[in-house]
């Protein structure tokens, strides 16, 4: 039985015993008064009572004492005549009478207790195995790349968490650019997650050392949920969502309503969430990523370029990508052969 139902049971019952009227308690003065007592006694009980009435004005219980049931007669200074009172039954106190107000059925049922909603990934690993050349990345080009993460953070500051990292050019190291940026966002107190985006040559999950069955195609079809695809490294405190197959028809799912849905709790419960849209002036891919700006509403982007092309990028990119161009915070030069 529901908490609704038993509240309509508790609103509209009557106490059986309330309700009954008692044999023992049916007794009245007035009744009592049909056999008239004597003269001297009547005025004696008169006399009482208004002396009673001068002396003591609160109301006070006078008990009568009697082969019937005893009960109790209310007196004061308004009391009425014996031969008329009525007496004053105690009975136990009795359903509130019932009030004419409306009130919705949700007013009757408790309050639910509040849920508070959590995303844990299923799929945890003590840590990604990096690779040598991010690992020298890292560690050599930290100070090229705190720019970047600098515009990270303070775009991450104003509301601007979902991010794009695109390159115009194929071998720009677009991939390795959002793995060493999202190691450098947790170094810096940021909760980070990374998306294979690049549904033309998919490719995170295999840099980070993973080979994974369960991808973002599949919850771009509804097969499985969010949670179930995403893997959690313990040891790197980054969450990465990759792609399994990629390829135009899983493309083709990202016009369902589970892309925003997965931009939309990735945005919940991480500070920063990282896209890797691959090469945005690809024929197959540069499609796709303008797709992925759109349905999953990125707030920002930074275009990888190769060594000594920062120059010539704005007005290639403009042309390649309006969508990207619109949102861009910059372009950052990789330094792969630097390291």
């Amino acid at each position: 039985m529901s908490a609704i139902d038993q509240a309509f049971i508790r609103a509209y019952e009557v106490d059986a015993a309330a309700a009954a009227p008692s044999p023992r308690l049916s007794v009245n003065v007035a009744a009592r008064s049909s056999i008239a007592p004597p003269a001297k006694v009547v005025e004696s009980i008169a006399v009482q009572a208004m002396d009673a009435a001068v002396a003591q004005p609160q109301a006070k219980q006078v008990t009568f004492a009697s082969s019937a049931p005893a009960f109790s007669v209310a007196t004061g200074p308004q009391s009425r005549p014996i031969e008329s009172a009525e007496a004053t039954v105690q009975r136990r106190p009795s359903l509130p009478p019932r009030s004419t107000e409306r009130r919705p059925l949700s007013t009757y049922a408790q309050p639910a207790q509040i849920v508070e909603a959590r995303f844990k990934p299923t799929l945890e690993v003590d840590s990604f195995r990096w690779s040598a050349v991010s690992q020298q990345l890292v560690r050599r080009c930290r100070q090229q790349l705190q720019p970047a993460v600098d515009a990270i953070v303070a775009a991450d500051d104003v509301g601007r968490s979902l991010l794009g990292i695109g390159a115009q050019v194929g071998g720009a190291g677009c991939t390795t650019l959002v793995a060493c940026l999202a190691r450098l966002l947790v170094e810096a107190g940021k909760s980070v997650a990374i998306v294979d985006a690049n549904f033309a040559k998919p490719g995170l999950a295999l840099h980070l050392g993973l080979a994974t069955e369960v991808g973002w195609e599949d919850v771009l079809s509804g097969r499985v949920s969010l949670a179930e695809a995403v893997i959690h490294s313990l040891g790197d405190r980054i969450a990465l969502l990759p792609l399994a197959i990629g390829g135009p028809a899983a493309a083709s799912r990202l016009e369902t309503i589970h892309a925003s849905v997965t931009a939309g709790v990735l945005r919940y419960h991480y500070d920063v969430v990282l896209f890797d849209l691959g090469v945005v002036a690809d024929p197959q891919q540069g499609p796709v990523a303008r797709r992925v700006i759109q349905q999953c509403r990125l707030d920002g982007a930074l275009v990888a370029a190769g060594r000594g092309a920062t120059s010539a990028q704005p007005q290639q990119l403009l042309r390649a990508a309006p969508e990207l161009a619109t949102i861009c915070l910059g372009v950052v030069e990789n330094q792969l052969r630097v390291a």
